[in-house]
């Protein structure tokens, strides 16, 4: 690339990318040296440190220390969980979902599944609803939204016995974490990554006239120059057209265009802009091979949803976030950064050779997932009603939208629950009155 092409936009997006490859990961290390240095004379800050060691280095000795610690970081946990403002009751109804009802046998009670996606719901349920109620009532479910799970609003769960408090941690890295703290947090390997509506991204008898398509947003930490660097290697070459689908949101919007301009690529990409699922799963059936390429990620969708349109995918190993197990020689390929622009070459000819779609239908569906939620809690005091298939689509929603009226809405969850001063007798009446008010289903069968 020619020096004079640069600007302030690119220079600070690849500072910001050097940054985040590499010096991060050496904070993170530094994070705890710098814990075990104040961890008697200043617990919480130390406390601090050592979740961000986590985090950022993903290291075993700070695994190890937070398991070791975690009763005793409790205190730490709830005083930093702060509310996030842009979470309201209605955006966490939004993104909780019901699956299951509990049922009332005489004194007994059999609990319901009550599943909950993003990390900054996990806090508004911990700041507003009676949680020890809950648990009494309702198995929970947690999804969170990021790689990276020593976070306050994920830890805060370990403290109540009345488990299973299931974990999706698709990240190795997170799943270690989680059975590591040996409490009620049970880690399972599946994620948002498993809830795809195979029904909305399906094959379309389409031409395949993009090469490769990127799915991101506007942000950085999507590393659009990757895939922008391949293919200005493979210009004058037969390499075709490609795509690039973003989100409305992110803060690097500048950025990814003059990145564009830099890589001299505006006659050989296509920019999309706030795609719905409908508009995606077309564009998606236009190309060859999916791409993902940032470094960490939470369990991502886009590459999964590609799959069911029939788009292998191409992940980079460096991944943290991704089940690499879900990409196969069935559904893609895993490559070191450099080798991209000869896997873009191989999936230009090659791509007929993968059949991802089948492979996720029998792996990893929302059916299958739901199959292996009932497993989990079979043997416990559980609903012997089934568990009702979701989709994230793109919230939380059930696979069989007329399902939605046979479930408690969480908005009546919130409300029984929000009061955090009853009795246990309130919660069991309040609920029994709320289950009575709803329709019986004529068939109950999964």
């Amino acid at each position: 690339m020619k020096l004079f092409k640069l600007n302030r936009n690119i220079v600070r997006w690849f500072i910001r990318d050097f940054t985040y490859k590499y010096l991060v990961p050496v904070f993170g290390r530094l994070s705890y040296l710098t814990y075990l240095a104040l961890r008697y004379v200043r617990p919480n800050l130390g406390f601090k440190l050592l979740l961000m060691s986590s985090r950022y280095s993903h290291s075993k000795l700070a695994m190890r220390s937070i398991a070791k610690n975690l009763n005793a970081m409790q205190g730490y946990i709830v005083d930093s969980l702060v509310m996030d403002k842009n979470v309201d009751q209605q955006h966490a109804i939004d993104r909780s979902i019901v699956l299951q009802n509990p049922e009332f046998k005489e004194d007994k009670v059999a609990k319901g599944v009550l599943l909950i996606t993003f990390t900054t719901t996990f806090t508004y349920y911990i700041n507003n609803i009676n949680n020890r109620e809950l648990l009494k009532y309702f198995h929970l479910v947690l999804e969170p939204s990021w790689a990276g799970y020593a976070l306050p609003e994920i830890l805060f769960w370990a403290k109540f016995a009345d488990g299973p408090i299931v974990v999706q941690s698709t990240e190795p890295k997170d799943f270690e974490l989680i059975q590591g703290l040996k409490s009620s947090l049970l880690a399972v390997t599946f994620g948002a990554s498993d809830w795809v509506d195979h029904r909305v991204f399906k094959p379309l008898d389409l031409d395949k006239d993009y090469e490769s398509i990127y799915v991101a947003n506007f942000n950085a930490i999507k590393r659009h120059h990757v895939y922008f660097r391949a293919l200005s290697k493979l210009r004058n070459t037969s390499y075709k057209k490609s795509a690039l689908v973003c989100g409305k949101w992110g803060e690097q919007i500048d950025e990814v265009y003059d990145l564009i301009k830099y890589y001299d690529l505006e006659d050989v990409l296509d920019v999309y802009v706030g795609l719905n699922q409908t508009e995606l799963n077309a564009l998606l059936n236009r190309a060859k091979v999916n791409l993902l390429m940032s470094l960490k990620e939470g369990s991502n969708r886009s590459i999964f949803e590609g799959f069911y349109s029939g788009v292998p995918a191409i992940m980079l190993e460096k991944n943290i976030g991704v089940n690499k197990g879900y990409v196969n020689k069935d559904t893609g390929m895993i490559i070191k950064e450099k080798e991209l622009a000869s896997a873009l070459q191989h999936f230009s000819t090659k791509w007929t050779r993968y059949d991802p779609r089948k492979w996720s239908l029998d792996n990893i569906s929302a059916i299958k997932t739901t199959e292996k939620l009932t497993n989990i809690f079979s043997k416990s005091d559980s609903s012997k009603n089934p568990i009702a298939v979701k989709v994230n689509a793109p919230e939380v929603n059930f696979l069989e939208r007329d399902e939605k009226p046979y479930y408690l809405d969480c908005s009546v969850v919130m409300q029984i629950f929000g009061n955090l001063s009853a009795d246990s007798e309130f919660f069991s009446q309040q609920l029994k009155a709320e289950l009575a008010k709803l329709p019986i289903k004529t068939n109950t069968s999964s």
